[in-house]
């Protein structure tokens, strides 16, 4: 018997990988400029204004998000005040009414006023 020893190679892969994205730079002077991942961008504009609309913060280029910022901020104010409503200060209670609980208080005996105390609790 021999022993035949079949060599498999991988299946060569017929999709092509897209190179990388070579940094954008000034040829004659040789800087690289590197290259800005927008969305997280967004993201941190979104992080550093917390009063925007975040749909409105959009853009295909730096500079178009940084001026997206100013009408999501003028959105997010006509917005705030429409919606929010200054509360109205409490109601105080009328004075007679805690006098008279005390004067009716101190007309009952002592068990009657242990009864009320309860009866008070449990409504």
């Amino acid at each position: 018997m021999t022993d035949e020893f079949v060599s498999e190679t991988p299946a060569e892969s017929t999709t092509e990988e897209a190179p990388a994205p070579e940094p954008a730079g000034d040829p004659e002077t040789g800087d690289q400029i590197p290259t800005v991942d927008l969305g997280q961008v967004r993201d941190l504009i979104i992080a550093a204004h917390p009063d925007v609309v975040p749909e409105m913060i959009a853009g295909g280029t730096f500079d178009e998000l940084m001026t997206s910022i100013q009408p999501a901020r003028d959105a997010y104010q006509r917005i705030a005040s429409q919606t929010i409503r200054p509360i109205a200060p409490p109601v105080a209670a009328q004075p007679g009414q805690r006098a008279a609980m005390i004067q009716e208080m101190e007309t009952l005996s002592p068990l009657g006023k242990i009864s009320e105390g309860l009866r008070r609790q449990t409504d």
